[in-house]
């Protein structure tokens, strides 16, 4: 089936950003089938049937029964910007990242060996607004001071530092020496405040989609939204228990079905209308 498809740009070898781009489109891929997978095993009403997942397709799935096509559109919330916060928490969060990875980098750059290395932010340094220069800056400091620490790391074979005056945006780094070659890792860490009232998070997801719901129709009989969170993301926190007033709300949706996942329970499926 091929209905509903749009292209993908054109890759050529010498446009970098180009690659970057479709390594970044073919992660995303990923973890839509995985998200896709857990709803199927924890959805208790799931019927199987013909599925459908290629690249460019709107919907993200559809499903082919011998009645019906339906189409499942995959979305993911993330807390909205506060006015106390610099940016949104999706786009500090991917900053964040962003420094560790550079990091790691440009320390491998250098021939050295790898190494776990976890990395806390200070909570001050996590509200400001971070520029591409900061970013750039950070990174290559952080990678100067683990390269610094590595003889007290070897000798310890995990090591915890706090760089202080040399380091000031991070906390502390935890660095782990004995790691199989080609293994190694950088992670960003970091506790993020859960937020437990999220009902205008959801309802702001579910209004993106609602704008292109016409177009996710016209490829299918019946369309439902499948909105996954994960609370080892910061920028996607959410918590709550059930029941609450975040599933007993109705929200306002145009999809026949609307689930809200986390990928450590069971999908919910939000009481929704349209008006």
């Amino acid at each position: 089936m091929h209905r509903g498809r749009i292209e993908f740009d054109t890759i050529h070898a010498n446009h970098p950003s180009s690659l970057l781009r479709f390594a970044q489109f073919q992660r995303y891929k990923c973890k839509e089938k995985f998200h896709f997978k857990l709803f199927k095993e924890r959805y208790e009403k799931w019927r199987d049937g013909k599925e459908n997942h290629e690249k460019g397709q709107i919907p993200d799935f559809l499903i082919e029964y011998p009645d019906k096509i339906l189409g499942i559109e995959h979305t993911e919330p993330y807390k909205t910007k506060v006015q106390s916060q610099a940016v949104s928490p999706q786009k500090r969060e991917g900053s964040l990242r962003k420094i560790v990875n550079n990091a790691k980098r440009f320390y491998e750059e250098r021939n050295n060996p790898p190494l776990k290395v976890d990395v806390w932010f200070s909570s001050a340094f996590e509200k400001t607004r971070i520029t591409h220069k900061k970013t750039k800056e950070v990174s290559q400091k952080l990678a100067k001071f683990v390269e610094k620490e590595l003889p007290r790391a070897n000798s310890l074979d995990s090591h915890i530092v706090k760089p202080k005056e040399n380091l000031p945006e991070i906390d502390k780094i935890l660095i782990t020496t004995r790691v199989p070659k080609h293994c190694g890792q950088w992670t960003k860490q970091g506790a993020a405040w859960a937020k437990r009232n999220f009902i205008d998070d959801l309802q702001e997801c579910i209004d993106r989609k609602n704008k292109e719901y016409e177009t996710y129709i016209t490829n299918c009989d019946e369309c439902w939204l499948l909105i996954v969170a994960d609370l080892s993301n910061p920028a996607q926190c959410f918590t709550t228990d059930y029941p609450s007033e975040v599933f007993d709300h109705t929200y306002q949706s145009k999809f026949s079905r609307t689930f809200y996942l986390e990928v450590t329970a069971r999908p919910v499926r939000l009481k929704t209308t349209w008006q």
